[in-house]
This record gives C-alpha cells, sequence and structure tokens, in this order.
C-alpha cells in the first residue's frame, strides 16, 4: 500500500494543508512544532481513527478551535486507488468511509480501513512500519510486542497463543480441580445428586398440593353458601331501607307541616306585636329597661338631694357663733388675723410708752421741781414745766394707743380674751357658716341637675313609647312593664325561630338523601310486598356478619392460592426434574469426553506453537543482523534475539552487547534493522509505507547515509517511505548519494 495524496481540513494545529507523494522516499522537513509529527498522526487517524479517550495523542487530533478532525487520503492499494474520507467530533461518533477512486463504490464498509487493507490492527500497526519520535528503541509497549510475537507464532496477531495456553488451561481447571472437589465435572455431579434429592421433594410437595386443594374446594363451597347467604341478608336490608326511605318521606311531609304551622304562629305574634306599623325588637327592649333603670337611679338621686337640702335647711346657727362668725369676716376685711394682731401688739406699745412718760420721767420732775419752785427758787420752774410736758406727752401716747385699740376689730374682743384665741374661734365660726352655705348652694344645684336628668329620661321614655305603644304611661313603670313585654315577645320569637331552623334542617337533610328517590315509584315497589319482623338494625347487623364471613373465606382462598402457587413454584413437577436429571447426566458424560480433548488439544498447540516460533524467529534475527552489520559497518556481525523479541549484538571482537551497553545511536539503528525485517515478515506482498518520525536523530553522518541507502533500497523494491525531520541532513545525504526523494517543506 502506499499513500498517493493526503487532504489535511483540520486536524491538531494543522488547517487546509494538501500533499501529493511519490511512491518512493518522502522527507518532510521543518522546524520543531511545525506540523510534522501532527502529519504522521493524521495518517494514522485515517487508517485507525481517533484514540481513545485518555491517550496523549488524542488530545493532539482535535482542533483546539473547532474541537473537530477532518480530512481524506487517497492510497494505491493493490491494483486500485481507494479515497478514504474521515471526520471526528467531540460531541459525534464520527464517520469514515473509504471508496474506490475507479467507481467510486464504497468499500470496507463497517471497517477500519487500515485493518480491512493490511490485515493488522493499530497497535502492530505503530510497533513495525511506524516509527515514531523517540520511541525506536522499543517495540512501543507490552501490548503492541506481544502483538507481533502473536504474528509470527501463530500467522494470526489476535491469537496469542500464551493467553490461548492459560485460557485452555482455565478451562481445564473449570471442568476439574487438582483435587477433584471443584470444576465442571464435580458440579455436575453436585447437580445430580441434587436434582436426586429434589425429586424426592418434588413428590412430597405433590402430596402437599393434593391437599391444599382439597382445602381450597372445601373453602369454596362454604364462600359460595356465604355468598348466597349474603344475597338472601342484603335482600332483606333493601327492603327494610326501602321502608326506612318511605317512613322518611311521610317524616319529611310532618316536618313541612309542622314548620309551616310554626310559621304561621310567628307570623300572627308578630302582627299581634306591631303597632302603628312598627315591629319592636330586642334592642327596643334593652333600650326601655335602661331608660327605666336610669329615671330609677335619677329620681332616688333627686330624693337623695332634696333630704340633704332638707337636713342643711333645719339646721342654724347660735347668736354668739353668728356673732363670732361675723368677727371673723371683720377680720378678713381687716387683712386677716395676723395683721388685727399687729394692730394690737402696736397699739399696747403706745400705751406701754405713754406710761413710761408719765410714770418714768414726767411725774418724777413734777414732784421734784414744782415743790422746789414755790420754795426755794423760781428757777426750779422750768424743770416743772418739762416734767410737765414729758407727762402731757406720755397722757397723748396713753390716749392714742387706747384709741387704736378700741378702733376696729379690737373693740369687738372682750378684755379678758387672748386676741389670737379669739379670732382663731371667729375665723372657725366663719368656716364654718361658709361651709353650710357652699352645701346648701351644692345641693340646690345639685337638685336642679337631677330633676332636669329626670325630664330628659322622661322625655326620651316618652318618645320611645311613642313609637313602640303610644298608649303606655310615659313613666318608668310603663318603660319597664314595656320592655318586659318586649323581651317576652322577642324571646319567643327567637324560640319560634329556633324551632324552624332546626325543622329546616331536618327537612334539607332529609330532602337531600331522598332526592335520589322517586317515592311513588318506592312506593309501587313496595306494594304487595311482605316487610320482614326484623328491625333494619339487626338486617343491617346480619349483612355486615355475612359480610365479614365471606370476607374472612375469601382471605383463607387467598392464603391457600397463595400456598398452591408458591408450592407450585418451589415444588417441580418429578416429570420435569426426571428429564432434567436425564439431560445432567448426559451432559456429564459429554464433560468427560470433552475434558480428554482439552488435554489433547493443549499439548498438540504448545508444540505447534514452539515450532511455529522456533523456526520465525531465527529468520527475523538473520535479516535484522544483515541490516545491523551494513549500518555499522561490519562492527557487528551478530544478532542475538529471544521469543520477547529483545536484541543483543555480537561484536567483531565476540563479545556481547546488550541495550543497556549500546550508545543512543546504535541503540535506535539496531531497532530501526529489527522493524525492517518484521515489517518484511509480518504484511508480505502488501507493505505499508515506512514511517520516520526524527527516527535518525541520534545517528551520526556515516550511520545516516547507511540508513539512507537501505532504504533507497526499500523503495526501489516497492516500499514507500515517510521520513520526519526538523534537519537538513537527510536531505542533502540524498542529494549526495543521488537518492531521489520528494521533499517537502514544512
Amino acid at each position: 500500500m502506499k499513500i498517493k495524496e493526503l487532504n489535511i481540513i483540520e486536524f491538531g494545529g494543522l488547517t487546509d494543508r494538501h500533499y501529493e507523494l511519490s511512491g518512493g522516499l518522502n522527507i518532510f522537513e521543518g522546524n520543531n512544532e511545525t506540523g510534522k509529527s501532527t502529519l504522521w498522526s493524521f495518517i494514522k487517524f485515517m487508517l485507525y481513527g481517533i484514540p481513545k479517550k485518555g491517550h496523549p495523542e488524542r488530545e493532539r487530533s482535535v482542533n483546539r478551535m473547532s474541537h473537530r478532525a477532518a480530512g481524506t487520503m487517497t492510497v494505491v492499494y493493490g491494483t486500485d486507488e481507494y479515497r478514504i474520507e474521515r471526520s471526528f467530533s467531540e460531541n459525534s461518533r464520527g464517520r469514515v468511509a473509504t471508496y474506490r477512486v475507479s467507481d467510486g463504490e464504497r468499500v470496507f464498509s463497517g471497517e477500519e480501513p487500515g485493518e480491512a487493507m493490511l490485515g493488522v490492527p493499530r497497535d502492530v500497526f505503530e510497533n513495525s512500519v511506524a516509527i515514531g519520535q523517540s520511541s525506536c528503541a522499543g517495540l512501543g509497549g507490552e501490548k503492541g510486542a506481544a502483538a507481533i510475537r502473536n504474528l509470527l507464532s501463530s500467522a494470526d496477531e489476535n491469537v496469542d497463543v500464551e493467553k490461548i495456553q492459560k485460557k485452555l488451561n482455565a478451562i481445564r481447571v473449570s471442568y476439574s480441580y487438582v483435587n477433584g472437589k471443584g470444576g465442571r465435572l464435580y458440579e455436575l455431579s453436585q447437580m445430580i445428586s441434587s436434582l436426586e434429592t429434589q425429586l424426592e421433594r418434588a413428590f412430597e410437595t405433590q402430596l402437599k398440593i393434593s391437599d391444599i386443594e382439597t382445602r381450597l374446594a372445601r373453602n369454596t363451597e362454604n364462600m359460595l353458601k356465604s355468598e348466597k347467604d349474603l344475597e338472601v341478608a342484603q335482600e332483606v336490608t333493601d327492603r327494610l331501607s326501602k321502608c326506612e326511605m318511605l317512613k322518611r318521606f311521610d317524616r319529611l311531609t310532618d316536618n313541612k307541616e309542622k314548620r309551616d304551622r310554626i310559621i304561621d304562629e310567628r307570623d300572627r305574634l308578630i302582627q299581634n306585636e306591631t303597632r302603628n306599623g312598627y315591629t319592636p325588637t330586642a334592642a327596643d327592649g334593652a333600650c326601655l329597661s335602661s331608660l327605666a333603670d336610669s329615671y330609677e337611679r335619677a329620681e332616688k338621686s333627686l330624693l337623695d338631694v332634696e333630704k340633704r337640702m332638707k337636713e342643711l335647711s333645719e339646721h342654724s346657727f347660735g347668736e354668739k357663733e353668728l356673732c363670732l362668725a361675723d368677727i371673723g369676716e371683720l377680720v378678713e376685711r381687716n387683712g386677716g388675723a395676723d395683721a388685727v394682731i399687729s394692730s394690737a401688739v402696736k397699739a399696747n406699745k403706745k400705751k406701754k410708752n405713754g406710761i413710761i412718760f408719765i410714770a418714768a420721767i414726767g411725774a418724777p420732775m413734777m414732784a421734784v421741781f414744782i415743790p422746789l419752785t414755790f420754795a426755794f427758787n423760781k428757777l426750779f420752774l422750768i424743770g416743772a414745766a418739762v416734767g410737765l410736758i414729758v407727762a402731757v406727752i406720755g397722757i397723748v401716747l396713753s390716749i392714742k394707743g387706747a384709741s387704736e385699740e378700741k378702733a376696729g376689730v379690737l373693740e369687738k374682743i372682750p378684755h379678758k380674751e387672748n386676741t389670737a384665741v379669739y379670732i382663731k374661734k371667729c375665723a372657725d365660726a366663719l368656716r364654718a357658716r361658709r361651709s353650710h352655705d357652699t352645701s346648701l348652694m351644692e345641693a340646690t344645684a345639685e337638685k336642679s341637675s337631677c330633676r332636669l336628668h329626670c325630664e330628659h329620661i322622661l322625655s326620651d321614655i316618652g318618645k320611645m313609647l311613642e313609637r313602640i305603644a303610644p298608649d303606655t304611661l310615659a313613666d318608668a313603670n310603663g318603660a319597664r312593664a314595656e320592655a318586659d313585654r318586649i323581651q317576652r315577645f322577642v324571646a319567643f320569637k327567637e324560640e319560634l325561630n329556633v324551632r324552624i331552623e332546626s325543622l329546616n334542617a331536618v327537612i334539607s337533610s332529609d330532602e337531600a338523601v331522598l332526592s335520589v328517590y322517586d317515592e311513588d315509584e318506592l312506593r309501587a315497589s313496595m306494594d304487595g310486598v311482605e316487610i320482614p319482623s326484623v328491625s333494619l338494625k339487626d338486617a343491617e347487623n346480619g349483612k355486615r356478619f355475612h359480610s365479614e364471613r365471606l370476607r374472612i373465606l375469601k382471605n383463607k382462598d387467598t392464603e391457600l392460592r397463595t400456598e398452591l402457587i408458591n408450592l407450585k413454584a418451589i415444588g417441580d413437577d418429578p416429570t420435569v426434574i426426571k428429564e432434567e436429571l436425564s439431560v445432567q447426566k448426559k451432559l456429564y458424560e459429554d464433560a468427560e469426553r470433552y475434558y480428554e480433548a482439552l488435554l489433547g488439544a493443549m499439548d498438540g498447540i504448545q508444540k505447534a506453537a514452539d515450532h511455529m516460533q522456533g523456526s520465525m524467529t531465527p529468520a527475523i534475527g538473520k535479516d535484522a543482523c544483515e541490516l545491523i552489520s551494513k549500518i555499522s559497518g561490519g562492527r557487528y556481525g551478530g544478532v542475538n534475539m529471544g521469543n520477547s523479541l529483545e536484541l543483543s549484538l555480537v561484536g567483531d571482537d565476540g563479545m556481547t552487547t546488550t541495550t543497556e551497553m549500546m550508545s543512543g545511536g546504535m541503540k535506535d539503528a539496531a531497532y530501526l534493522a529489527l522493524r525492517i525485517s518484521l515489517m518484511k515478515k509480518i504484511y508480505d506482498s502488501e507493505i505499508p509505507p515506512l514511517m520516520m518520525d526524527e527516527a535518525l536523530c541520534q545517528l551520526d553522518n556515516e550511520r545516516v547515509m547507511r540508513v539512507l541507502e537501505i532504504l533507497a533500497k526499500l523503495c526501489a523494491d516497492g516500499c514507500q517511505c515517510l521520513l520526519f525531520t526538523c534537519h537538513d541532513r537527510e536531505r542533502r545525504v540524498c542529494d549526495e548519494l543521488g537518492v531521489g526523494a520528494e521533499c517537502f517543506m514544512m
């Protein structure tokens, strides 16, 4: 198979790229991160699709902006050209289609193009012809190496001989353990024993089923009898219920008539109590009763006030009390008790001063100087005159003090009384007289107010009675009598209303219940029908008894049927068990023959695998040895390779070099030779393109030249090669060697 054309719509970081490849060597040259590895991944994507989730290559395959990958690839396979179209989106399962270019027919439907054309899965493809960057030192993982080993040993990469041996051994173990107590044979033996035991239990279960079926039949008979008894009880109950409904119709008629009579009685009562077109209400009675109570309280208050006025009017003050009150009023007009007492004190002081002038100064001087004047000399007349003047002044002061004391209030105070005490008595007498006068005035005013209040209440009573009962006397007694009459009327009317409402409720209930019945039809249905002698309650109790008995019998029927079903479910049919026992015995015989054949197959497969692998591995080693010798310039002339495809090289000095001892370049060269040898053995005639991504980066110039010579020889033999590099060394070496190579600059 050869790739002819690549058309990248969008893949990873590449978009709108188109490449036309030659059938020989194709070199893709470019700096790092220019898309070389992405282009290599695109080819694998077209052949095998997108890797599974979690694979690092999957993230690099999808465009980061559109989250899609799409493109086409044209290949030459056999004698025809094929066009592969593939697209993938994170939101869809993706699609792939392969068309034959010559006629446009779609081929390989439902298959991956790589598996259909090359006959190998993705793992084998990647570990043989697709040599990834920095991975040519290994076979790409245990899974790929195992697939190649399978291909070499069994001609089918999916047939893992080692796994087959393990599976066959597992099957062998599943048929018979070493100790014989396990495996298919042991299980079948146990199954046969179990079926034999089960057969015995099945016979026992059949006996139980027969017993339950007998009990179920008896219970069914009792159920039928109970159903008939219930039907009879139901018929009796229905007859009595119809009788009860007819009685209820009669009661409904009686209640309606009774209600109409009470309504008439209420209407007559209202008509009798209505005066001047007005029907009194409970509020009117309450108002009249309240007014009567108010009038009685007001009238009592008026009598109390009149009694108090009479007591005040009959109270009289004595002449002495009146005199003291008058003096007290005079004291009040003269500035009060303090002013009067102060005036008396001043008058007494003047009298005392006059007496002092007369007695202490004037009288002694006159007593001394007047005799001296007459006896001795007239010069002593001046002293007598002065004494006379002082005495006169004293007399004047005494007279003035006495006159002031007698003036106003003081002259009314007896000389024997203490002025302050007497004035207090006068003040008390004045307060007593004034308190009496005030109480009398207040009583007079209160009497007027009580009388006015009584008149107002009587006016209100008159107004109400004029509206309610104009012929009634408008006083408290009339109001009280009319209030009692109204209350009796309202109470009786309410009693009638309650009775009417009660009857209406009963009538409504009966009408609701009886609305579903036609009275005439009901009476016609009961005409000539014998009425059972039992009561409806007894009939309903009988009905409940039969209903409950039937329910118990039905529950018993359900229990028996459930038990019967369970027994039939867990109790197998002996005939079936016998057949199953026969089958199991036949299986046991077949399993014994299969087990013997399995042991023979395991031995034969192992021998065949050993023979196949023993013949193929040396052939691959021989081809790899020739290539390694050429690449190393004859330094290594021998190759050792085990079944795990691990290499070791034998030098020209006879010493063995393992992969741990090799340089990075030699390790790449050795495994590159092994890959080319594998590719020739695996793919036979239809060799896919050999793709190398930076596979020569660790090789020196001479070894690069030798590898390119080998690749040129492969291309000449019909193999297409794709070399991805970030150096121009490969292109320059091809020019020096004259190797025709198609170069693409990335």
